[in-house]
């Protein structure tokens, strides 16, 4: 599989979530992504959110937990 143009960043992203989501069987909340990554701001882990899912590499179901997938 060819790597996508992704940041070290959304890749670590990306790596957290498949952890969390392999550890616990559900998807992260946003504060449980930013306590994992150690962001201090929601507003970060939700505009990388929107960045991979605007690139396809997220899906989101919004209004409905979880949400990421």
């Amino acid at each position: 599989m060819p790597r996508l143009p992704l940041s070290d960043r959304q890749w670590q992203f990306i790596a957290f979530l498949n952890a969390f989501i392999g550890e616990h069987g559900r998807s992260p909340t946003f504060r449980e992504i930013a306590l994992g990554l150690g962001v201090t701001s929601k507003g970060t882990v939700s505009t990388m959110v929107e960045r991979l899912e605007a690139k396809g590499v997220l899906d989101r179901r919004r209004g409905l937990r979880p949400s990421i997938r």
